[in-house]
């Protein structure tokens, strides 16, 4: 090794964002001598060339899916897309990139999940969008619901239906669950309801037949955005802290504490690659897709209203 330390040079620019994100922060050249978690990624987006063949690279990837025997469907989102950011990375917040082309993805297991959400929503009486194919099985006994109710019973279905063997051990099962709850009343052919989600999403006893793939962006930028809590002594302190501190009230009083995080800016566009083995009811997943996307929306902070397609 040669006597002396090394010093290592500032980075001017790079053509691979994951990297840049993930890695060589440290050796952006900022000039600031304590410069704010936006100044850094202001300075990384400076830093970061965009190569050319990004777009050729997601258009041929959309291809060989669609050779393999795949649908992709292209859509442009329509606000600020905020996903993975509960990845580690040096600014809190992390972002979803293709390791090695260094663009924003959404993992096909979200993709999944959303679609399997749908599919389940649009199986009660209060789905604003009629589907061919879907089956309305329940409707509400309550006339005014919360979104919360909604999601949690949602997702005791979705446990009652992942774990059932069969049709008659997803209706004892429900059966019980709704009598204890009393708020859901199947109306339409359960069991036609029951097959139909397994055949297409599958359950721990049966695989599923629709398959996703990450969805890539074909053209995309990237945007510094912010969220302001003000609320952060509150909650960040116990019951017997707030009372020594004497902190009674959560309100807009407080320092705000700005958190800077990367987002993908509306008007980028994603494809969404997604195949049925046998080829039954595609139209039924391009519907769902599209619906959930439009809908519900993808990535974090959807009640903000970030990640809509």
């Amino acid at each position: 090794m040669a006597k002396g330390k090394a010093k290592m040079r500032a980075i001017s620019e790079g053509d691979n964002f994951a990297l840049l994100f993930y890695k060589l922060v440290p050796l952006l050249g900022i000039q600031t001598k304590e410069p704010t978690m936006g100044e850094v990624l202001k300075s990384l987006l400076s830093a970061y060339k965009k190569p050319e063949e990004l777009q050729s690279f997601t258009e041929e990837y959309g291809q060989t899916l669609e050779e393999a025997g795949f649908n992709v469907l292209k859509l442009s989102n329509q606000s600020p897309l905020a996903v993975g950011m509960g990845i580690p990375s040096f600014f809190e917040n992390g972002i979803s990139l293709h390791h090695t082309y260094g663009i924003p993805y959404i993992p096909a297991s979200s993709v999944k999940g959303l679609v399997r959400f749908t599919y389940l929503v649009g199986c009660l009486d209060i789905f604003p969008v009629e589907v061919n194919g879907l089956p309305k099985a329940f409707e509400w006994k309550l006339e005014d619901i919360s979104p919360d109710e909604v999601f949690k019973t949602l997702k005791t279905v979705a446990d009652i239906l992942e774990k059932s063997k069969d049709f008659s051990d997803f209706k004892e099962t429900l059966d019980k669950h709704l009598e204890e709850k009393n708020l859901l009343k199947p109306t339409g052919d359960l069991e036609k309801f029951y097959n139909s989600y397994r055949d297409l999403f599958g359950t721990q006893h049966q695989r599923g037949k629709v398959i996703f793939a990450d969805a890539l962006a074909s053209r995309f930028e990237f945007e510094v955005d912010i969220m302001n809590p003000h609320y952060v002594n509150y909650y960040q302190s116990s019951p017997e802290e707030r009372k020594k501190q004497g902190i009674f009230l959560v309100g807009d009083f407080y320092n705000p504490t700005p958190i800077f995080f990367l987002t993908v800016k509306e008007g980028s566009e994603f494809i969404f690659p997604y195949r049925y083995r046998d080829k039954r009811n595609i139209q039924l997943i391009k519907v769902l897709l599209e619906e959930g996307l439009s809908l519900f929306g993808i990535g974090g902070k959807r009640r903000k209203g970030y990640g809509f397609f």
